[in-house]
Parts: C-alpha cells; structure tokens; sequence
C-alpha cells in the first residue's frame, strides 16, 4: 500500500464520520465524484505535505555570539535594563542577559493543533450557553450560495478526536 493510499484510508475514515461521502472515490480520475468530499480531500492533503515539510526542514542555528529576542521587551527585560541603569551599568547586556530562551517550535501535528482549537471554541460556546451540548449536535459553517452546510461536525467527535489523540485541556 503507497503513503497516499494509507492516507486516503485514514482520511476516508475521518470522512465517514462526518458525513461526507468517500465512497464516490473515482479510480479513473483519481479523485472523489462528491464535490465536498473531494474538497476535503485536498485539503487533508495539503495539510498532510505541510506538516510532513515542517518536521523534515532543520531547526534554525543561531550564530555563536547571537541571542533570540522576542519584539517586545519583556517586563523582566525592563526590570533588568532599570536595575542597570540605576546602577550606571550599561543596559544593553542586562536587557540581553534578562531575555527569556528562544521558544521550542513546536512539532504537534496540525490535527492535534485542530482538536485543540475545536476544543477551545466548544468549550467557550459551551460557557456561553451554560450547558454542554449533546454528541449529536452538529457545528458548522452554511454556504450561502447553496443553503446547504459547507462544513458541519458532530460535538461527539470533535471530543473523539480530542481523546484519540490524548488532548488534555488546560
């Protein structure tokens, strides 16, 4: 079985659950008959090259002799340069030396990412309502021009993908 047949494997399974239609796959065209299927399809895949890119491209070096610095002057930076400059010490190296370390890049797959901010927004749709939803509610975005749903999912399986893939809300 090829990479691209393991991912369609996994995306039709993912496709199913919400309510797409992967059974329309054309084997000719190599594509999906339903439109909204197939849109997805690209979508995953795009995805798919996207984080597979990002976890094979090298961390960035940084010089002997250079720091990262965030944008901002953090409050602990500025506490520093003070400090220094009360003291008549040069604020540039106690601006550098307070500096938190560059941040770790992150290599959570985007799905993982996705659950998460699905999760965040249930969760603050949720308190605003002041009640779970049920599993069986549907969420989504309506296409105007078709009066139909362009993108819906179940509540119940944004919490499954949040469960399978060990999210824990903070």
């Amino acid at each position: 079985m090829t990479k691209t047949d393991q991912d369609r494997e996994a995306f039709e399974t993912a496709a199913r659950s919400d309510g797409l239609a992967p059974e329309t796959w054309d084997e000719d065209e190599k594509m999906y008959i339903d439109s909204d299927t197939q849109w997805m399809w690209q979508g995953w895949q795009a995805a798919l090259a996207h984080e597979r890119a990002r976890a094979a491209s090298p961390a960035p070096q940084v010089p002997d002799g250079w720091k990262l610095v965030p944008y901002a002057v953090t409050p602990n930076m500025e506490r520093a340069a003070a400090t220094a400059f009360e003291r008549g010490d040069p604020t540039w190296p106690a601006l550098l030396d307070a500096a938190p370390p560059a941040p770790v890049a992150s290599h959570e797959p985007a799905s993982v990412k996705w659950a998460k901010a699905a999760l965040d927004t249930l969760a603050a749709y949720e308190a605003d309502l002041g009640e779970p939803l049920p599993d069986d509610h549907e969420i989504g975005r309506i296409d105007e021009s078709r009066g139909a749903p362009s993108f819906r999912i179940r509540v119940g399986h944004i919490r499954q993908l949040a469960a399978s893939r060990a999210i824990i809300q903070e």
